[in-house]
């Protein structure tokens, strides 16, 4: 952009150069036409013959002298007028061509600020969103991931619950008053819960970053509590006379890039190709009307409830 405006500058210089000297011309041109009128004029004046043609030759004489020096006034003021526009027009022109010429660089770098600036600003968003963004990436992949799954299993997406008074958690040694889970899938062989990680190489070997093992094994527990309770109000026959029937409840963190090579007590790590084919290898225990319940009870209770809070797969 730059290197074409140089260039246009260059040739509008020379464009107001050559109209200045045209303009200057033709202002010539048409000053030496009219004073040419008016000596004739004064060429044409009939001789004088006594006193009273003599005064009127003179008054004649004096009129059109006035028009010549009128002419040259108004000549003089418009090419002034044109050297004054055109100058200061060229000036400009020449100033802005010897920064650039001169000063490449800054101009590069003022020319493009603006554009810049608004590069810097969406850097800034995205620099201080990235981990909200990444999140969101790879909790869409996981939802278009389990989207071939049939009827039989519902998703329950970004389930949110709190406690009045925190529960203490015996087995992590800490208490939790609330749980916030990307993916609840309801299934025919009991409940998924799915937490999502779009994680890095560099991210998944970093030991200061709060382990995801953990943060679904926290909010087992809080299923726990809730299901727990469900089986208590529930219709349907989880209550048996051999005992409580059990809803099995199994972990799970979708990595969408890098997985941890590892495996962990109680919590199973999969990439995307793994993830359907873990869900499809437990044996079903309910019917489709237990899990319609089970996903029922636990959209009720949420906190988060959008259109878009629950997604029966088809």
């Amino acid at each position: 952009m730059l290197e074409n405006e140089k260039a246009e500058l260059e040739e509008t210089i020379n464009i107001i150069k050559e109209n200045k000297s045209e303009k200057s011309i033709l202002l010539q041109k048409e000053l030496t036409e009219h004073l040419d009128k008016l000596y004739e004029k004064i060429y044409d004046l009939p001789e004088p013959t006594n006193i009273i043609s003599t005064f009127n030759d003179y008054i004649k004489n004096f009129e059109i002298w006035m028009k010549i020096l009128a002419n040259r006034a108004v000549f003089h003021a418009k090419n002034t007028k044109l050297k004054f526009d055109s100058g200061k027009l060229l000036k400009s022109k020449l100033k802005r061509l010897d920064f650039i010429t001169i000063n490449f660089e800054e101009a590069l770098l003022h020319s493009s600020r603006a554009s810049l600036n608004i590069l810097e600003l969406k850097q800034s968003v995205i620099t201080a969103n990235k981990n909200s963004i990444y999140g969101a990436y790879g909790e869409q992949k996981v939802v278009e991931t389990l989207q071939s799954l049939s009827n039989e299993y519902i998703l329950i997406n970004n389930f949110e619950y709190s406690f009045e008074k925190a529960l203490y958690n015996r087995k992590l040694n800490e208490y939790v008053k609330s749980v916030q889970i990307d993916h609840i899938l309801v299934a025919p062989s009991g409940i998924f819960i799915i937490e999502t990680k779009n994680w890095s190489k560099q991210s998944v070997d970093n030991r200061n970053l709060y382990s995801p093992a953990q943060q679904v094994k926290r909010a087992n527990f809080i299923l726990y509590i809730l299901l727990k309770r469900f089986k208590a109000k529930s219709l349907f026959n989880f209550n048996q006379h051999w005992g409580n029937r059990k809803v099995p409840v199994r972990n799970i963190v979708a990595f969408i890039n890098s997985k941890p090579e590892q495996e962990f007590d109680f919590v199973k790590l999969v990439t995307l190709s793994q993830l359907l084919p873990y869900i499809k290898y437990f044996t079903p225990i309910f019917t489709n009307n237990e899990v319609e319940d089970v996903a029922d009870y636990l959209l009720k209770i949420s906190e988060h409830r959008t259109v878009d809070s629950w997604l029966k797969v088809y």
